[in-house]
């Protein structure tokens, strides 16, 4: 069974490891965890040397093709 977001029904079809990006652009990043019950994935990417952290809405991001 897909799992999808409780608020807007779109698939949470992400794993750790998926490298994904933003809709709207910027670095790809990776699926580093999937938080299901808050309909929540954390991105983790780098910022030149500095690695960054962030709590994401699925809907927001899309897969990297392999």
């Amino acid at each position: 069974m897909e799992k999808v977001c409780s608020g807007c029904g779109e698939s949470l079809d992400f794993k750790i490891g998926d490298v994904v990006g933003l809709n709207s652009g910027g670095p790809p990043m990776t699926v580093t965890c999937v938080c299901k019950e808050y309909d929540e994935v954390v991105c983790t990417w780098f910022d030149r040397k500095k690695m960054k952290q962030k709590f994401l809405t699925p809907v927001a991001l899309h897969k990297y093709d392999d």
